[in-house]
């Protein structure tokens, strides 16, 4: 068990950017969004914005090192690492129903069509990137052997919002059971209702 949890990563968004870019998190320009990231200087297309090595659920939550300055991408195997890191977060048995959304929201996936190794990956950041859907994206996630990262597919001016399309995330039907089970909806699932 760590010897200390730190901030959760959703905590986690004024204290130091995980970005290699100068952003800060404000109010989305998306009604509804909530909060969401925005370049403070231009970006241009083809710029790696963020980078992380890959690590287990069970190597973050065994890791000494978690802790309020930590960054990384844990990639999620199935519903038994989700139940592990609300388990995690929970601070009793009775918060796990309230913290268990919010991890829910920010798990997110990759197609094998859109990684650069070909496989299909489920992962949630520490800190989160409170980085918003739009079918006009200026990122995209990726992944080559352990790191994970994430490049700019089109030109991000200072005081642009930096947003995703989550329609191309994947996840896979054991996790998207495990939102259903819990009567949660996946980032994707969300994504796709906006269009109807």
């Amino acid at each position: 068990m760590a010897s200390q949890k730190g901030k959760r990563p959703w905590e986690v968004h004024g204290i130091s950017s995980p970005f290699k870019i100068a952003t800060e998190v404000r109010e989305s320009k998306i009604p509804g969004a909530g909060l969401g990231r925005f370049a403070l200087e231009d970006c241009p297309k083809g710029t790696v914005v963020r980078s992380h090595r890959f690590m287990s659920v069970s190597e973050y939550i065994d890791s000494a090192a978690v802790a309020d300055s930590s960054m990384g991408a844990i990639e999620i195997q199935g519903a038994a690492d989700l139940d592990a890191l609300v388990s995690y977060y929970a601070s009793s048995p009775e918060e796990m129903d309230e913290i268990r959304p919010t991890v829910a929201s920010f798990v997110a996936g990759i197609q094998s069509a859109y990684s650069a190794d070909g496989q299909s990956f489920m992962f949630m950041l520490f800190p989160v990137s409170h980085v918003n859907h739009s079918p006009s994206p200026n990122i995209r996630e990726n992944r080559k052997g352990d790191l994970w990262f994430v490049q700019s597919i089109a030109d991000i001016k200072a005081g642009d919002e930096i947003l995703s399309d989550y329609t191309v995330f994947y996840f896979s039907d054991e996790v998207r059971e495990w939102h259903k089970r819990h009567n949660l909806m996946d980032c994707t699932t969300f994504a796709e209702s906006l269009k109807a």
